[in-house]
């Protein structure tokens, strides 16, 4: 038990969601998410958020968002999840901090594979960064290439690899290879996996 509380930490105490130590499942749903894993997710979102925001203009920041994809979560029925964090920054205070946040939670386990690893994804307007946990870096473009999304984009539409390749003039072979790739950058399970996924981060859409 003192290993797993080394471990787990209250997720509130980094963005409350109501939750105290002494809580009782009774009172709450089920599904409502109790304890993170591994607190170096947040960790990491909240120093890459300031960094990313230290470069955008005052008036860019109104249209800041964010996605962490990728975390192991625990809800209060002891069921481990793969946890996807969306927020939107609603007020900033005077240092240019987030104040007031439109957040939500949801469990991304059956569009992910099974192999350890998340990435965050923070975009305004045009200026999109990425960070990934199997890298460590923060990259100054989208986690997908313009390419890759377009081919997202019209496997969401229904085409096949054969149909996409003949509407963007490339081989069926850099179809696979750039949905591969983007799969593999996102932990995305398939291709359909991997367009659902693109849709709630506001690749192909915006998600707020």
């Amino acid at each position: 038990a003192g290993s797993r509380a080394r471990n787990c930490f209250r997720r509130a105490r980094y963005f409350s969601i109501g939750l105290t130590s002494g809580q009782k499942a009774a009172k709450w749903d089920s599904s409502y998410l109790s304890l993170i894993e591994d607190g170096r997710p947040i960790e990491k979102y909240l120093a890459l958020r300031k960094q990313f925001l230290a470069l955008l203009p005052a008036d860019e920041r109104t249209a800041f968002q964010s996605t962490t994809c990728g975390s192991f979560v625990i809800n209060l029925k002891g069921q481990r999840l793969r946890g996807m964090y969306r927020a939107k920054p609603l007020t900033f205070d005077a240092s240019g901090n987030v104040k007031l946040s439109f957040d939500s939670v949801s469990d991304v386990k059956n569009l992910m594979v099974a192999q350890v690893g998340y990435w965050i994804r923070f975009a305004a307007s045009t200026v999109v960064y990425h960070w990934h946990s199997h890298t460590d870096k923060l990259i100054a473009k989208d986690i997908v290439s313009p390419r890759e999304a377009q081919f997202i984009a019209l496997w969401k539409a229904g085409n096949t690899i054969p149909e996409i390749a003949e509407l963007t003039y490339v081989s069926p072979f850099t179809v696979k290879n750039q949905l591969a790739n983007a799969r593999a950058r996102m932990l995305a399970r398939d291709n359909t996996a991997l367009t659902q996924l693109c849709s709630v981060t506001g690749i192909l859409s915006t998600p707020f």
